[in-house]
């Protein structure tokens, strides 16, 4: 179970992150968020916010971001200790 409050630091970490962005970033992630809606109702059991952490740093491509990259690795961290 991850700690409450490390998951509560990674979240405001990426909220940080997400008001960098480019508006090429913002375009990928709107899409990228319609993809993990689809997936999501497809499957209740996936987590949202982990699929879009992965999203995100599976795309350097479009994501160059680099406090984001950050906090979306550490999101992932914390939520898999």
């Amino acid at each position: 179970m991850p700690d409450e409050e490390k998951m509560k630091e990674a979240m405001t970490s990426l909220g940080r992150a997400l008001k960098t962005l480019t508006k090429d970033e913002k375009l990928y992630l709107k899409e990228l968020k319609g993809q993990i809606d689809a997936a999501v109702e497809a499957d209740p059991s996936l987590d949202k916010q982990m699929e879009f952490c992965y999203g995100v740093i599976f795309a350097p491509d479009k994501i160059k971001n680099q406090p984001l990259m950050k906090a979306a690795k550490w999101y992932i961290k914390v939520a898999e200790e």
